[in-house]
């Protein structure tokens, strides 16, 4: 009997429970991305990359702000599925950039302490309540960051041996494709490339990373969008953002009891669960950001810095840069916060792992906070299972049996998917932020006459309150609501 507890045992049987754990958490979020209600960005990223699909491009044929990267690996789908199809290939495509989120997370723990304890870097960050919904959703933060993620993953090799030129090659090509996928890795990559820069040998990482950007430069002007495009990808978000300014929203708002996130209302154990890991997670990573220098051997002090500062940098960024906090952005937060605690974890394990009695504790507790996790992940998921997509599927399929297949289609919300636009914006409620730009928009009632365009969708969320009152008088005088309203008419 002792011979089966002895150290060996224990950590094989802890490294098992946490695989299956975190195949556990897994399939809880694919079950909830194929069963919860769309978030109406969804239906925008899948609406642009249908334009793209048809040959449209961006900046130029349709308004978008964000680089493209994203929208051109979803327009593939559509040559694949059809009617509600895409939707869910996109949330299975969601799942797919969670799961190499949570690889790139584990795999860094791993380059950094060579522990088994990096299985509990993805274990943590597949749990977390807070932005669990989000990873689940078709957008492009979690694949950019996850990308990152495996993009930091080979600088960090490279770091401990900077005669891997190979692997900060690799570092700088994937940094720059996640960077074509989202911009706001820019920070993230932006210190990356100072450690690198500093360390004098920075030509593959340079070359590694040029080699996307530049295609995209080359693409833009191909087609003469040069200068729309970098107006798109890099003024134009912050003019937009303007309107945070008028509805600000607070970095703690969606850490108050929330039953869209936490599953239960007040003082729920996910809610508590969700707090105490962000907590600890934000302080190890200070911790390691005052004391690299604990972890050990001189030359991976560096290491030990570019990680906590990347970190320190997202959390600084949601707090002070980002005018709307959206749930979103704290994904890369909360990757770093998973990975600090498994890092305390880590450290604690160090600690007491030589003494016999101090590793029965530590596998009981272990074994403790494993249940709870089960617990508590049912307890906020399993509420969430009631708020289905079925009824929004169904909608969608009444309308394109509704309207003409060769339709114009003015849709705020993109969940008609398939119509063409007649108008530069869809899929937004310009009418908000449309004040704050450098480059006006074209009239909306010209577009709308010039393609006769007989149908307006604005969806549930009421989205024609957010245009002019101009534009808001030309539809109420030309356009009548069908059914409840979701769905206008030209008269």
């Amino acid at each position: 009997m002792d011979r089966f507890f002895d150290k060996k045992h224990v950590l094989i049987l802890l490294l098992g429970l946490s695989c299956v754990l975190l195949g556990v958490f897994l399939w809880w979020h694919l079950r909830l991305g194929l069963t919860r209600y769309f978030d109406v960005d969804e239906f925008a990223y899948l609406h642009w990359a249908h334009n793209i699909f048809v040959g449209k491009r961006p900046y130029v044929d349709f308004f978008y702000y964000a680089t493209p990267g994203f929208i051109w690996i979803l327009s593939p789908l559509y040559g694949f599925f059809s009617g509600t199809g895409p939707l869910l290939a996109g949330r299975i495509l969601a799942f797919v950039s969670f799961v190499g989120l949570c690889t790139g997370a584990g795999l860094l723990f791993w380059e950094m302490r060579k522990s088994w304890i990096a299985i509990v870097a993805p274990l943590v960050l597949a749990f977390l309540p807070m932005p669990f919904d989000k990873f689940i959703e078709i957008r492009p933060d979690t694949l950019a960051f996850a990308i990152a993620m495996f993009g930091l993953f080979f600088q960090i090799r490279w770091m401990r041996n900077d005669e891997r030129k190979t692997e900060l090659f690799w570092s700088g090509i994937l940094y720059g494709i996640s960077l074509l996928i989202l911009q706001k890795v820019g920070l993230q990559v932006a210190i990356a490339g100072i450690v690198v820069l500093l360390s004098r040998k920075a030509m593959p990482f340079v070359l590694g990373l040029v080699f996307p950007l530049g295609t995209f430069v080359v693409w833009m002007m191909a087609w003469g969008g040069f200068n729309t495009g970098m107006y798109s990808i890099t003024k134009l978000p912050f003019e937009v953002g303007n309107l945070g300014k008028a509805f600000g929203m607070m970095p703690d708002l969606f850490f108050y009891p929330n039953q869209i996130y936490y599953g239960q209302t007040g003082i729920s154990t996910g809610l508590l669960a969700n707090h105490a890991l962000w907590i600890i997670g934000l302080g190890v990573g200070i911790w390691r950001l005052l004391t690299p220098y604990l972890i050990g051997k001189k030359q991976y002090i560096w290491s030990e810095v570019l990680i906590s500062s990347i970190f320190i940098t997202h959390v600084l960024s949601f707090i002070y840069f980002y005018p709307m906090r959206h749930p979103q952005y704290l994904i890369p937060v909360a990757v770093f916060v998973s990975w600090y605690v498994a890092d305390g974890v880590f450290m604690v394990f160090e600690k007491i792992k030589k003494s016999r009695a101090g590793l029965y504790i530590f596998a009981v507790l272990m074994l403790g906070g494993f249940m709870f996790l089960h617990q508590t992940i049912r307890d906020v998921t399993v509420p969430k299972l009631a708020w289905s997509n079925k009824e929004k599927l169904a909608e969608m399929q009444t309308l394109w049996t509704m309207i003409p297949k060769n339709s114009y289609v003015f849709d705020l919300e993109g969940a008609t998917l398939y119509y063409e636009d007649p108008y530069y914006v869809s899929s937004l409620p310009f009418g908000q932020w449309a004040q704050f730009l450098s480059r006006p928009l074209p009239p909306l009632a010209a577009a709308l006459e010039k393609t006769e365009t007989k149908y307006i969708y604005q969806g549930h969320s009421g989205r024609l309150a957010a245009l002019t009152v101009g534009d808001q008088e030309y539809i109420k005088k030309n356009f009548i609501p069908i059914g409840d309203g979701a769905l206008l008419m030209r008269k």
